[in-house]
């Protein structure tokens, strides 16, 4: 009996999984960036309607390559440069653990500094549009 409990408690401990993630959203963003020059980059955003706690963030660089941050909020991230080619035809990609580093979001507090209003809906061109507010209650009061 003794036996059964220990191998039950260390197995846990010696065992590897893989964990896969799924997107169902894709948002794609132009960046102008206003230097001296413009910088124009585009950055894509996959994400799960269902579960927020992962996303991933793909850039293009000069190159032509994808720089892709994957990340799970507290918890790890990961930094993938693939090809344009090779990640069109990917179903899947799998991210070794070399790549994998810890992530904590240093920035989850700050949501509480806005304020976030869902106002009328606008009608144009025979489409609903729903339209929010979005304000910073942040004041240098405050601190």
């Amino acid at each position: 009996m003794r036996i059964k409990i220990l191998l039950c408690l260390i197995l846990p401990f010696f065992s590897f999984s893989q964990k896969t993630y799924h997107f169902d959203y894709m948002l794609t963003y132009e960046l102008a960036i206003f230097k001296k020059d413009t910088i124009k980059k585009q950055v894509i955003y996959l994400t799960n309607s269902k579960d927020n706690s992962y996303f991933v963030e793909i850039a293009v660089d000069e190159k032509k390559q994808y720089n892709i941050l994957f990340k799970v909020h507290d918890s790890f991230a990961a930094d993938v440069i693939t090809t344009i080619a090779e990640f069109n035809k990917a179903e899947f990609i799998n991210i070794p653990c070399e790549y994998l580093r810890d992530y904590s979001n240093s920035k989850k507090n700050v949501a509480d500094m806005y304020d976030y209003n869902i106002l009328n809906d606008t009608l144009m061109e025979g489409r609903n549009h729903q339209n929010y507010r979005f304000r910073s209650t942040y004041s240098s009061k405050n601190v």
